[in-house]
């Protein structure tokens, strides 16, 4: 499916001037008609589409860093989704990810492990999932540069994807406080 994405990006390229780590967030320009998909939808559209999305994230840094961290975290926040694990127990699997961030100096990795630690804590909150595409686009940014074909075909992935979600969230189990 195509959308009519803003890529009105100087917001971004302010960033990249500044040196700013992240270079989107709820005010980017271009992601403004993705925010309002993500605001329409509930957490089970949210989480299942911040688990789809960031699959290739545990993949790619897994198989880069031999560190099973990433499953690990990527399976205890879905045990948590599911309600088969409290909340303490997945938090500190998702920190470790996080945490990860600080051992490596590769810029597009940092941003993943971030990705994929937002991606991860959505079924906590909602709103994180969003960071997945704040972190996962700075990536892009930092590994393609300022490719507005690239991000444009990011954000409407995403969006299929959230409708992919939003179509699929009742063929899977989910915790009671997902409701």
């Amino acid at each position: 499916m195509k959308f009519n994405i803003s890529m009105d990006i100087e917001d971004v390229r302010v960033k990249i001037k500044r040196k700013n780590k992240i270079l989107f967030n709820f005010d980017s320009a271009c992601l403004q008609e993705m925010i309002v998909f993500f605001d329409g939808y509930d957490r089970k559209t949210i989480v299942l589409w911040a688990f789809n999305c960031s699959r290739w994230i545990v993949k790619y840094l897994e198989d880069k860093y031999q560190d099973s961290i990433f499953s690990d975290a990527y399976d205890m926040a879905y045990r948590f989704a599911k309600g088969e694990v409290k909340l303490y127990e997945a938090k500190r699997y998702i920190l470790k990810v996080h945490g990860f961030a600080k051992s490596i100096s590769d810029s597009y990795d940092i941003a993943l492990c971030h990705a994929l630690g937002q991606a991860i804590s959505s079924p906590h909150v909602k709103r994180h999932g969003i960071g997945l595409v704040f972190y996962e686009l700075t990536a892009l940014v930092l590994l393609n540069g300022v490719d507005e074909e690239l991000l444009d075909s990011k954000i409407c992935y995403y969006i299929d994807m959230m409708h992919d979600a939003n179509k699929l969230k009742d063929n899977y189990q989910w915790a009671k406080f997902m409701s």
